[in-house]
């Protein structure tokens, strides 16, 4: 929950950042607050580019990964080479969040049962345990 609301212009769906990345998006709007659903959350997807190859996936909360602080990277064809360490930002496909805000980093990559795609974890660029400011976007669909 952030201490800015209605009253500040805030509303329902604007991305929200720290100057590490990305943390989520608001969901619920007060006059003089607003609450924010976390990148972790099972129920939040964001469209997003993996920076070395510019390949298009989506990133998932996912209910085994969530006490690790980890997110799970879908939908990866087997002809994309992505390696561990790489970044991964927004795309700005969708209407919450703009392009070019870090995700984080992928951390292990694992081949689908099906052997036709691959998954990978990623380590958030955002201390959740340590947030004290946060941002939040007016823009939508990729405007700032």
């Amino acid at each position: 929950t952030i201490d800015k609301g209605s009253q500040s212009g805030i509303k329902v769906n604007q991305a929200v950042i720290t100057n590490e990345g990305l943390v989520g998006l608001v969901f619920e709007v007060g006059f003089n607050w607003a609450k924010i659903q976390t990148i972790l959350d099972t129920s939040t997807s964001v469209g997003c580019r993996i920076v070395r190859t510019g390949d298009i996936s989506i990133t998932e909360g996912d209910i085994s990964l969530i006490n690790s602080g980890l997110l799970k990277l879908l939908y990866i064809s087997k002809q994309f080479t992505i390696s561990e360490g790489d970044i991964i930002e927004t795309s700005g496909l969708g209407e919450i969040y703009p392009s070019g805000i870090v995700i984080g980093r992928i951390k292990e990559i694992k081949i689908s049962q099906n052997a036709n795609t691959q998954f990978a974890t990623i380590v958030p660029s955002v201390n959740f345990s340590n947030i004290y400011e946060v941002l939040v976007i007016e823009g939508t669909n990729g405007k700032r």
